[in-house]
């Protein structure tokens, strides 16, 4: 059980009833951009605000610290880094285009066999 990869799974099955106005970007701004940073409503399709834009970036950052906890939960439990990138794929793009920093979520994909 790695809380932060269950988050991460929840979170990308709730998104398009969460936030059906925003359409996540296809190529997400690469690197976290030092502040102040200014998200671009167009950069989230035709139906965005900046008022849906800013809230998502609220919600960024407050997730952001929840997986932070899990992380910690999951080290405390005998499984630290055992998150699936693939799983965090949706909140990482997400966060690279709002500006917020998940870089110590950011590892590469295992290889596969």
């Amino acid at each position: 059980m790695c809380v932060v990869s269950m988050i991460g799974d929840g979170y990308e099955d709730a998104f398009p009833d969460r936030w059906p106005t925003i359409t996540v970007p296809v190529t997400p701004i690469q690197g976290y951009p030092a502040p102040p940073f200014t998200p671009n409503p167009a950069n989230f399709g035709p139906f965005a605000t900046q008022e849906d834009v800013n809230k998502l970036r609220e919600e960024i950052v407050e997730l952001r610290k929840v997986l932070q906890q899990a992380a910690t939960f999951d080290k405390k439990t005998g499984q630290p880094n055992c998150e699936q990138p693939i799983k965090l794929r949706l909140i990482l793009a997400l966060a690279a285009a709002l500006g917020v920093d998940m870089s110590e979520f950011a590892k590469p994909a295992e290889p596969s066999k």
